[in-house]
């Protein structure tokens, strides 16, 4: 049984989404890549009525592709300790989880598979090595996607 602390000041329920992310994810899965974690935790710590379209991450980073940002998956999947996860990490990890819940069919399957493969004990090959046997541009797919998420 998970259980969640948080402290009740300005943001609680932003802080209560995110922790809360965190149990369900820790208690559903054997474990679960720094990464994802955190960027579950971002994606669903925003209420439920602004979560695809409403992030603050989401127009931070329609400006860095403006400066030409270039995502970084193979990076994000070395992370161990919590200290290696600064803002660009956080702001990442939430853009990757975005297209992994709303970008392409193809690609929310891959999603959906690796985490079987968590559940089950086995997840095998990174996430960034599964997403480049569908879609081999994928860091592409997913600044495009960024750009013309309404």
């Amino acid at each position: 049984m998970s259980r969640v602390y948080v402290y009740r000041r300005r943001g609680y329920a932003t802080d209560v989404r995110h922790e809360c992310t965190h149990a369900v994810l820790h208690n559903a899965l054997p474990f679960v890549p720094l990464w994802l974690d955190e960027g579950f935790a971002e994606y669903f710590e925003t209420p439920a009525a602004d979560r695809a379209s409403g992030s603050p991450y989401l127009g931070g980073l329609k400006r860095a592709i403006m400066f030409r940002w270039k995502p970084n998956l193979q990076r994000l999947e070395v992370l161990e300790e919590l200290s290696d996860m600064h803002d660009d990490e956080y702001r990442e990890s939430w853009a990757w989880v975005h297209f992994l819940l709303h970008g392409p069919q193809n690609v929310r399957q891959v999603l959906s598979d690796y985490l079987y493969d968590i559940e089950q004990g086995d997840a095998g090959k990174p996430l960034s090595k599964r997403l480049a046997a569908v879609a081999p541009d994928y860091n592409q797919q997913l600044i495009k996607h960024l750009k013309t998420w309404r």
